[in-house]
């Protein structure tokens, strides 16, 4: 499966916006066609795979991010859950039994990672995949 396909698909229906080779603006993706191998926005525009990249949040802000520190303590503070900082790089989530799980590790996320953790991230258009070294994606300015 192409590399692209496979990371892009993930962020669709998020409102994950898009750098176009040529364009001025950012556009909303809003679907994939792989037997084309084309990107539709939301000006419903057709795009090449290789003109495009998209626009993400770099893991390493995620300890910054109030809003996520708000969604843990929404869905896991109440049953004793919580996350240790470790530095920007590495970031952990300790379940209620104590266990502890690698969030991300500073540039892609683990697969310890909780599914409602990286369900979140995903819908928050973090770079889940290292994309940026792939040089598929380009940090929100």
């Amino acid at each position: 499966m192409n590399t692209f396909i496979k990371h892009i698909t993930p962020y669709v229906g998020t409102n994950v916006l898009i750098k176009v080779k040529n364009k001025p603006n950012y556009r909303i993706l809003v679907g994939v066609n792989t037997l084309t191998n084309s990107v539709f926005d939301n000006m419903l525009e057709k795009h090449n795979f290789k003109d495009i990249k998209l626009v993400l949040r770099p893991l390493s802000e995620l300890v910054y991010d109030t809003s996520f520190f708000d969604f843990l303590e929404t869905y896991f503070q109440s049953s004793g859950a919580y996350v240790t900082i470790f530095s920007r790089e590495h970031l952990h989530f300790v379940d209620v039994g104590g266990v502890e799980y690698l969030i991300h590790n500073g540039y892609e996320v683990s697969n310890q990672c909780p599914y409602l953790i990286y369900k979140w991230l995903l819908e928050n258009h973090y770079d889940v995949f290292g994309l940026f070294e792939k040089e598929l994606a380009t940090k929100i300015n």
